[in-house]
């Protein structure tokens, strides 16, 4: 018993290093990764128009300085560094007025997750509150690997192009 203590002990310390990509706040839960007052911070790189992602939701989205050239490029001579991050709001009108929630793609250092080019992804609700977080959300993957990545679909790093965007440059992930 005490050895199997001992164990599961050594294993805790192991799994909470830190380097899970998920923060932690003190009731468990991972918060934003993006701030409060994001709008103040970031520029909106696509404007209010109907998605045929994200449920068919209408949605605007936002690039922190370090997201902004590499989302408008979509090219390898402009890469997305650490820190990069977008946040997509989803609306229920046309309008972009009724918010729904967000999603966010948000460049990890790496090597988080080489397969996914780094991105750290969570989906929150209307009052900011994380219904999932992580480098690995299925749907995210599934979608941005199909649709924002060349030959089947046109997008950069997992990053979707904009309908009237050129095609970028393919490439692969890197650590």
């Amino acid at each position: 018993m005490r050895s199997l203590s001992a164990w599961a002990l050594a294993w805790s310390a192991i799994a909470c290093d830190g380097s899970s990509g998920v923060n932690d706040v003190a009731d468990g839960g991972p918060t934003p990764l993006f701030p409060e007052n994001f709008q103040d911070e970031f520029t909106v790189a696509r404007d209010c128009r109907h998605s045929h992602e994200h449920d068919l939701r209408y949605i605007k989205v936002w690039a922190n300085d370090l997201a902004k050239e590499p989302y408008a490029t979509l090219s390898a001579d402009v890469p997305y560094l650490p820190g990069a991050t977008l946040v997509k709001l989803e609306y229920d009108d046309e309008d972009c007025t009724t918010l729904l929630g967000y999603t966010v793609m948000y460049r990890e250092a790496p090597p988080y997750s080489p397969g996914t080019f780094n991105w750290h992804w969570q989906r929150l609700d209307a009052e900011r509150q994380v219904l999932e977080d992580g480098p690995q959300i299925p749907r995210c993957i599934a979608c941005h690997s199909t649709h924002c990545t060349p030959p089947r679909g046109a997008g950069f790093e997992l990053t979707c192009v904009d309908d009237a965007a050129p095609p970028p440059v393919a490439t692969t992930p890197r650590d």
